[in-house]
């Protein structure tokens, strides 16, 4: 799992650890801080040679393909939870990531029926981000009170904890009150752009506020104290990673193939949403 100061990845990792104590599994959890990380901690999980490991989200999934395919042919099964699905993956849990951003849109549509303009945080590099950003930019083509003005890649900034801050502070320059509304993929950056528009002399959001995707504590005390975040769509961490050590238990506890009657999944590279 990557780094564990974003509350998303700590409630999935607090919620294996839970599992695991409850099914009597041995359990570790790897911590690989930053991307650049992540090819040596995979290759460490695999020299450790456990029943299974769980993939947290990961950008650029795909170019650890073979690392998936050692690991397979040592017998590992490899699982996603709340990240995508390459070869030798057998599923992922996580929600309809198009289907989240196009009803937090419609929301926001039917709450300012008079239009608005907007720009959209994406991060190209991760699948479930993609989908949520893509559904955003989108929604401008359909909805003629809805106007696109800008999306960018938050990993243009380096740094994912602080490129929301960054981003919003350029685009309150370039477009000044014209932005009205920023929708942010996670909530990650949509706490970091907050503060922007704070600092901004905007602190409750009446110029621009902001939506973002992922809920829990510090967004719901965001969205309590009327900053400028302003929604939010909630996930079901706990849920991602108890259907994922479902799908574990089913094939390598119990010994049922994808499709069998009791199994979570019916096929292999499943996504559980």
């Amino acid at each position: 799992i990557s780094n564990l100061t974003d509350e998303s990845n700590i409630r999935c990792e607090q919620q294996v650890a839970i599992e695991a104590a409850h099914r009597g599994w041995e359990y570790q959890a790897i911590n690989y801080e930053t991307e650049d990380n992540f090819r040596e901690y995979f290759q460490n999980a695999i020299n450790q040679q456990p029943t299974a490991i769980i993939i947290g989200i990961t950008q650029s999934f795909d170019s650890y393909q073979d690392l998936v395919a050692q690991a397979r042919d040592a017998g590992i099964g490899i699982y996603s939870n709340d990240n995508s699905v390459i070869d030798g993956v057998i599923s992922n849990s996580t929600m309809d990531n198009t289907e989240a951003a196009r009803e937090l849109m419609d929301q926001i549509s039917a709450d300012y029926p008079d239009g608005l303009s907007y720009t959209v945080f994406e991060l190209a590099m991760s699948e479930v981000m993609t989908l949520r950003a893509d559904e955003a930019k989108a929604y401008a083509d359909t909805n003629d009170n809805m106007t696109l003005l800008d999306s960018m890649d938050i990993a243009s900034t380096g740094d994912l904890n602080t490129g929301g801050y960054t981003i919003a502070q350029t685009w309150l320059q370039q477009y000044g009150d014209q932005l009205q509304f920023i929708f942010c993929s996670s909530d990650t950056p949509a706490l970091s752009a907050a503060e922007a528009i704070i600092q901004a002399g905007d602190p409750n959001g009446e110029k621009t506020f902001l939506a973002g995707v992922d809920g829990g504590s510090s967004t719901w005390s965001y969205i309590r104290n009327d900053t400028p975040l302003k929604y939010t769509y909630s996930q079901p961490f706990e849920y991602f990673s108890h259907m994922t050590c479902e799908v574990i238990n089913d094939i390598q506890v119990e010994g049922l193939n994808p499709g069998d009657e009791g199994c979570a999944i019916s096929e292999v590279w499943e996504y559980i949403t």
